[in-house]
C-alpha cells in the first residue's frame, strides 16, 4: 500500500509540500501477514520457467547405450535396466547384450572346475595310434591287418580281425586248403580214383605249397573186388610243392582214395 506525504499517518494529498503527483513523494508500506515480497527475485505477475529454478525441461531426454536399456524424455517416469545373462548364456559366451552377475558367474566357475584342462594328454600304446593334448579333437586308431598281413606273419603293428582271418589262404571245399591262423602251416586235402593194377599216378594238390610239402597221408576208401582189399597197396613214392606221386599195386578194378597233406 502506498501513500504520499512526509508525516506518518497523514492523509493522502494533505501535505501541499509533497504532492502525490511526484513519484518521489510516494512511500511503500508492507501489508502485515504477507511475508512473500518477491518470487525468485521477481515481483508482480511472476511466471517462472525451468531455468528460473534450476530445473531440467520436460523435453530433455535420458538416453541409454551399451548394456543399458530404456530412457526417454522427462515428460514421464523412466526406468533404466540392464539385462542379466543366465548361467547357460554365460557359459555359451555367444551374446554381448547382457551383463554377467556373480550368480551366473558362480555357475560357470563350477562348470569350468569340472572340465578337463586342454593341456591334458590322451596317450596311446600297443597297437593304438593317435592321441595328443585336448586342444583339438583326437582320434585313436587301431590298424587292421588284412589277409596278406596274416599270411606274412611279420607285421607287429596291426590287429587281426575275423575278416582278416577269412581272407587268409583257404578254400573250404571237398578238395581244399587252409592255412592255420598264426602259423605258416597249410593243410590240403582231396580225393581221387585209380583203376590200374599197378603203377604211379601224379596227384596235384588243390594249390601249390609256397615253400614245400612235408607230409602226405592217404586213405583207401572203396574197392568193388569182392571185399578183398588186402592186395591193394597205396604208397606215396615222392612229393613236391605242387603234387605227390601215388604208387598203386593190386586189382585192376577202380577204387577211390583220400589224402591229407601238410606243408608250408
Amino acid at each position: 500500500m502506498f501513500w504520499a506525504g512526509s508525516q506518518a499517518g497523514a492523509k493522502l494529498g494533505s501535505d501541499p509540500a509533497a504532492p502525490p503527483s511526484t513519484l518521489a513523494n510516494w512511500q511503500e508500506f508492507l501489508s502485515p501477514g504477507a511475508p512473500v515480497r518477491s518470487v525468485n527475485g521477481e515481483i508482480g505477475d511472476v511466471v517462472l520457467d525451468a531455468a528460473d529454478v534450476g530445473a531440467a525441461p520436460a523435453g530433455r531426454n535420458i538416453n541409454t547405450g551399451g548394456l543399458a536399456q530404456g530412457g526417454g524424455s522427462l515428460a514421464a517416469d523412466r526406468t533404466i535396466s540392464v539385462a542379466i545373462a543366465s548361467a547357460a548364456e554365460t557359459l555359451a559366451g555367444l551374446i554381448n547384450d547382457k551383463a554377467v552377475t556373480p550368480a551366473s558367474l558362480a555357475s560357470v566357475l563350477t562348470t569350468l572346475a569340472g572340465m578337463v584342462p586342454q593341456s591334458r594328454h590322451v596317450d596311446t600304446g600297443g597297437l593304438a595310434t593317435g592321441g595328443g593334448d585336448l586342444t583339438v579333437d583326437r582320434t585313436i586308431t587301431v590298424p587292421k591287418a588284412n589277409g596278406a598281413d596274416v599270411e606274412g606273419m611279420t607285421n607287429d603293428t596291426k590287429a587281426v580281425t575275423a575278416a582278416a582271418l577269412a581272407a587268409t589262404l583257404r578254400s573250404m571245399a571237398s578238395s581244399g586248403y587252409l592255412r592255420i591262423p598264426g602259423t605258416p602251416l597249410i593243410l590240403q586235402w582231396g580225393s581221387g580214383s585209380h583203376s590200374i593194377s599197378h603203377g604211379t599216378k601224379v596227384i596235384a594238390f588243390p594249390v601249390a605249397f609256397p615253400s614245400g610239402c612235408w607230409q602226405v597221408l592217404t586213405q583207401l576208401y572203396s574197392d568193388p573186388d569182392g571185399g578183398d582189399e588186402s592186395d591193394e597197396v597205396c604208397v606215396v613214392s615222392s612229393m613236391s610243392a605242387a603234387s605227390f606221386n601215388l604208387y598203386i599195386t593190386g586189382d585192376s578194378r577202380p577204387f577211390t582214395f583220400g589224402f591229407l597233406a601238410i606243408g608250408i
